[in-house]
């Protein structure tokens, strides 16, 4: 590991590769298979450049106990992990300090205060319905209309990476084509979210099962092109572990990156093979459901 990372990035890639070591030196491809994420991201958590997601390392614990045949003792360590993680979160707060607010931010100062002047009962009636009208009519204009396919998929815009956007909508619209149960949104006129909380909002407003969006993130000489895919309870009910945000990452150089379509469609191909990964375990799900298996 990078010895000029903080040291809470090193200490808890430390204990990752720890566990892995001792539920056998799986293959990050294992590992992935297992974990139902990308074993990019996976290897990832466990270099030490960058915190992992809380899904990312859930993911990465579940797979080596799995893999080492020790499920049952999961229940028992993932709060453990949790702990571990929360702290490191905490530390990662710290060394990431917020970014100063662009230019041209509004003001916090609080406003001055303007003389009052008396205004007739009737006028301030009539100005306050009018108020309470247009602010209704625009929460009505903002409400977007329930997705109503059998699997909703939303894709939320993609900070810096259109050639990625491009391909996994291209991706996603090409398999709704010829699956009449499978709906896709967006980007048009969806709003942009990057945190769980927020992207899970907006799942909720569209009636979407699986929120999909992506970013990239550059650090030097090397670029990480990141999709997130968020499932929710809709589409995993029977598994609130697996409910949030998975992330599949794919680090590259620069000059790999930039304008390489092959890169995008490499890591819009392991996404989309995810999300029809949830889809078909649906499907089956429902299946038993009917025959009463």
């Amino acid at each position: 590991m990078d010895a000029a990372q903080p040291a809470h990035r090193r200490e808890f890639a430390g204990r990752l590769r720890d566990l892995r070591r001792e539920c056998g030196q799986p293959a990050y491809r294992v590992l992935g298979t297992l974990a139902h994420c990308s074993y990019t991201s996976l290897s990832e958590a466990a270099a030490g450049r960058r915190l992992p997601s809380w899904e990312t390392a859930r993911g990465y614990v579940t797979a080596c106990l799995r893999h080492a045949g020790r499920q049952a003792e999961i229940d028992r360590l993932l709060p453990q992990w949790r702990r571990a993680w929360e702290q490191a979160d905490v530390r990662e707060r710290a060394h990431r300090p917020e970014p100063p607010p662009p230019a041209g931010a509004p003001s916090l100062e609080p406003p001055r205060p303007v003389a009052s002047w008396r205004r007739p009962a009737a006028v301030v009636l009539v100005v306050v319905a009018l108020l309470a009208s247009l602010a209704g009519a625009a929460a009505t204009s903002r409400a977007p209309a329930p997705m109503t396919g059998r699997h909703n998929i939303l894709v939320v815009p993609f900070q810096d990476a259109p050639a990625l956007q491009r391909t996994v909508v291209h991706e996603l619209e090409s398999w709704s084509a010829r699956d009449g149960t499978v709906a896709v949104r967006g980007p048009g006129g969806v709003e942009p979210a990057r945190r769980e909380a927020a992207l899970r909002r907006l799942a909720g407003e569209h009636r979407a099962d699986i929120a999909v969006t992506g970013r990239l993130h550059t650090s030097g000489d090397s670029w990480t092109l990141v999709i997130d895919v968020v499932l929710t309870h809709r589409v995993l009910s029977e598994t609130p572990g697996f409910v949030g945000s998975h992330e599949l990452h794919l680090t590259e150089p620069a000059d790999v990156v930039r304008g390489n379509v092959e890169v995008s469609r490499q890591l819009a191909d392991d996404a989309v093979r995810y999300v029809k990964a949830v889809v078909a375990v649906r499907e089956s799900r429902a299946a038993q459901e009917q025959t009463g298996g």
